[in-house]
């Protein structure tokens, strides 16, 4: 996953120096691993992907604004209105998984690769949507996904075909 981040603050520190004023919102890209390494790598690319921000952020939320299966984030700043920015890059194929079930697990398994995401985490003033969002880049085909409930039940379903949205009610998938 990417990692994007989001600060400011307009009061001085311990020492009266004003260090947190005019921060940047950071967008961390995920390069991978490499070969023997247990830390994934990443390069900071906010400014190449259009994401310029340096109000005071207070919290940094992720969601398909507009229902084209990329991820958009909304940052709600002290002071100043929300500051929405669009991803409109062609990410591939994707799939969201939706659950009313604060803390499941979903895990989905495509093209041999599997991805894991916990819904409802959230950051210091918000949270995201009650959907898991995953790229599933160049992969159209059949794919796996299993959602692990609080309550320790797991619903499995598979998949013909991707660029959807599943819905998981409390008690069963739809």
């Amino acid at each position: 996953m990417d990692l994007a981040t989001t600060t400011g603050w307009n009061e001085p520190n311990g020492a009266g120096v004003m260090e947190w004023d005019d921060q940047p919102t950071y967008l961390f890209r995920n390069l991978g691993r490499e070969r023997g390494v247990t830390v994934p790598r990443f390069a900071e690319v906010a400014e190449a992907a259009g994401l310029r921000h340096r109000d005071q952020g207070r919290a940094i939320l992720h969601f398909d604004y507009d229902n084209d299966g990329d991820q958009d984030l909304v940052i709600f700043n002290h002071g100043a209105p929300p500051s929405l920015f669009r991803n409109d890059t062609d990410g591939g194929h994707w799939l969201r998984v939706r659950t009313a079930a604060w803390g499941a697990r979903v895990t989905v398994t495509a093209g041999g690769r599997q991805q894991a995401r916990t819904v409802g985490v959230g950051g210091y003033f918000g949270t995201s949507e009650l959907i898991a969002h995953f790229g599933l880049g160049d992969h159209a085909g059949a794919t796996q996904v299993a959602v692990a409930l609080p309550d320790g039940r797991v619903v499995r379903r598979d998949l013909a075909s991707p660029d959807r949205t599943l819905e998981f009610g409390p008690a069963s998938p739809r």
